[in-house]
């Protein structure tokens, strides 16, 4: 599980959301229902659009806190995603923006938090996203 974890936390670091594509070895052949350790391994924040210029994104598993920082494209007409699962969040989320009052936030439905840049930045603007367990 250490070397999941490991590299789970080297493909965030290079801003690549996801490692594992085959799924075979993720559900029990017996129950159908998926191993606990393996499905916490998987079940990780991500960001699905950006807005903008991606600088860096990570997840830490111990905390279940997600980090975004991007450069914003006042040009660009719809929202950053950000994929939350309900399993990793189960009592909701707290999500920290900074600068304050830069982006503007909507829940799209009980996983994917949407948030939209404010029509009041006009310039290119280094944003900081936090999203933490309540």
């Amino acid at each position: 599980m250490q070397g999941l974890t490991d590299a789970m936390a080297a493909a965030g670091a290079n801003m690549v959301s996801w490692i594992g594509w085959a799924y075979e070895n993720l559900y029990n052949g017996s129950s159908g229902q998926p191993y606990p350790e393996l499905a916490k391994h998987y079940s990780r924040a991500y960001p699905a659009t950006i807005a903008g210029t991606p600088i860096s994104f990570g997840f830490s598993e111990g905390s279940t806190t997600f980090k975004l920082q991007f450069t914003s494209d006042p040009n660009i007409d719809a929202p950053t995603e950000i994929i939350l699962p309900p399993s990793t969040y189960p009592n909701g989320y707290r999500v920290q923006v900074s600068p304050g009052g830069s982006l503007l936030q909507y829940a799209l439905d009980k996983r994917t938090l949407g948030l939209f840049t404010s029509t009041s930045i006009k310039n290119a603007t280094d944003i900081s996203v936090t999203v933490s367990s309540n």
